[in-house]
């Protein structure tokens, strides 16, 4: 008679959803801004791993300007890839307007009188994912009281070098 071998089996960590991850996101944010004045939301990533031995790791991206940016989102790529994540979130401060034949495609949000102070939230796994964006709402002291999302934003197609560093772009 063969013996039988039986395998230790890995404990994994709970698998977060898209969804449980972007309301993560944003509940970081909230911590942050709500009730504040002057409180800065510096770009955060957080990476989840499935092994329950590789910790879960927050990655502060305080970007200066472009080329520290670009540096930033090359290796969050790279880690992402290397360290075998299963997702992350990120989420940052920014500006927002939508393009229309009003406004010339190439002006900046931040240079544009319908621009929105936002808080953009995004959550991917290897297949996919989502983002979102919340309007940043100050009471007339500037105190922020809330960050109110906008239920329409799930049929907007967004796209660009933050949209998904699992897809190996940019």
């Amino acid at each position: 008679m063969g013996r039988v071998h039986a395998r230790k089996r890995r404990k994994d960590k709970a698998v977060k959803t898209i969804d449980e991850l972007l309301d993560a996101a944003i509940d970081y944010a909230r911590f942050t801004l709500v009730g504040h004045k002057d409180a800065e939301l510096v770009p955060v990533f957080f990476i989840h791993y499935e092994d329950k031995n590789q910790p879960d790791t927050m990655v502060s991206a305080p970007w200066g300007d472009e080329d520290h940016k670009v540096m930033v989102i090359r290796a969050m790529r790279r880690m992402l890839s290397v360290t075998n994540a299963h997702s992350y979130w990120f989420v940052t401060e920014a500006w927002m307007a939508y393009e229309n034949t009003r406004h010339p495609t190439g002006l900046m949000p931040s240079e544009r009188e319908d621009k929105r102070e936002v808080v953009i939230v995004n959550a991917f796994d290897r297949r996919g994912g989502k983002m979102r964006v919340y309007e940043i709402c100050r009471n007339p002291d500037g105190v922020v009281i809330e960050l109110v999302g906008d239920p329409e934003d799930d049929d907007i197609q967004f796209k660009g070098r933050m949209f998904n560093l699992f897809n190996g772009e940019g």
